[in-house]
């Protein structure tokens, strides 16, 4: 449609056509952002209740779902819809949880179709086509007794990260430091130190408070008002590491990372996928319900071949369960 209506003016189509593709850029952006803190398995969220046959579904986590996402409703073992559903649209997302509490992200989802019943804790929600197709996140490599990169951490303990469970407290230094130092001492003799610890927006804001107190201006700008911290300093080892916040980060959550043990394995750069006519073609004609049919609407797909690699977990840490604010809805 936007070829016909700027038919006389081809200005209008590549202005049109630019923002498409800029857009389709940021969205895959956001999705890798996503997808570098997950589990590899493409997990949303895990059904926390048996809603029957309907279109409401409650969850533990509403954090990374939003309003127009495709999504399948599966069982989270086998990848089969059995009582689930699959390629659905998200129509509504809405908090549920208690900030402060274990609860912060618990959500109801409402979604286009109804489910037959997907049982609490069996059943998952995922972007369509996406359970286990995605790289591994910090959450499965900053974790213990799991499978990374093909190795079993409970058959290989030295292959297990480090794991420090808050207990709904609020964010402490001491609990920084501690697995700060608790990656020196498994790092031995190679000197290790955390290079940054990586945060949720709330957790940042709430170790800030802790040092509100021993703020002091004692020197000729006393009263030139700045407002706020330009960082967050933790004291790890033998320099200060700074406590960094990003939005995309698990709520409750914190990573402690010695960033040289990561690296983005690729087999290319992202780029458009081309149409195998030899020609470079980037935009398609989308299938029709019909084998061999066409319907006219124009499709591109933007790829990124790559995988996020920890070469040595036991130098970074998670930790988990602080208090945290209610997430708000994603757009």
């Amino acid at each position: 449609m936007v070829i016909k209506q700027s038919a006389n003016d081809e200005g209008a189509f590549v202005r049109a056509l630019t923002s498409e593709m800029e857009g389709a850029m940021q969205d895959l952006k956001k999705d890798i952002s996503r997808m570098a803190y997950g589990t590899g398995d493409g997990l949303l969220a895990t059904i926390t209740g048996t809603p029957g046959a309907g279109t409401s579904l409650t969850v533990d986590s509403g954090q990374y779902i939003a309003v127009g996402d495709q999504v399948d409703v599966l069982l989270k073992s086998t990848g089969v819809v059995t009582n689930g559903v699959a390629n659905v649209t998200v129509t509504a997302v809405s908090f549920t949880g208690t900030a402060n509490s274990a609860t912060q992200t618990a959500a109801t989802i409402t979604i286009s179709s109804t489910t037959a019943g997907a049982t609490s804790n069996l059943y998952g929600v995922y972007i369509t086509g996406d359970r286990n197709q995605e790289s591994d996140g910090l959450r499965n490599i900053c974790n213990t007794s799991r499978t990374l990169h093909q190795i079993n951490s409970s058959t290989f303990p030295i292959w297990d990260s480090n794991v420090f469970p808050a207990g709904q407290a609020n964010p402490s230094e001491d609990l920084f430091m501690q697995a700060a130092q608790r990656i020196r001492m498994r790092a031995g003799n190679k000197g290790t130190s955390v290079d940054c610890f990586l945060t949720s927006l709330g957790v940042q804001r709430r170790l800030a408070n802790t040092y509100a107190s021993q703020k002091r201006w004692n020197d000729a700008h006393v009263t030139d008002v700045d407002g706020g911290y330009s960082a967050i300093m933790v004291a790890a080892g033998n320099k200060p590491v700074p406590v960094i916040s990003d939005v995309d980060c698990p709520f409750g959550t914190a990573f402690a990372l010695s960033k040289d043990s990561f690296a983005w394995a690729e087999v290319a750069r992202p780029d458009w996928l081309e149409a195998p006519d030899g020609k470079g073609s980037i935009l398609h004609l989308k299938d029709g319900a019909s084998a061999g049919t066409k319907v006219d609407i124009w499709q591109a797909w933007i790829v990124w071949y790559a995988t996020l690699v920890c070469v040595a977990p036991l130098r970074n840490a998670q930790l988990t369960g602080f208090n945290d604010d209610l997430p708000v809805a994603r757009v």
